[in-house]
């Protein structure tokens, strides 16, 4: 189970999918267990941060 939530959280993530339902489709009760699971790409993380 672990492999197929990976994915799933990585593909939500990579695909810009609210990090709440990501966690709602892992099963996550707590967010924070979902956040266990991201390592966002520096680079990626700065583009956004230039949008704001």
């Amino acid at each position: 189970m672990r492999s197929y939530n990976d994915f799933l959280i990585s593909s939500g993530i990579q695909n810009d999918v609210v990090i709440i339902e990501v966690a709602n489709q892992a099963g996550h009760s707590n967010i924070n267990t979902t956040l266990l699971y991201t390592n966002p790409d520096k680079a990626k993380l700065k583009r956004k941060m230039e949008l704001l």
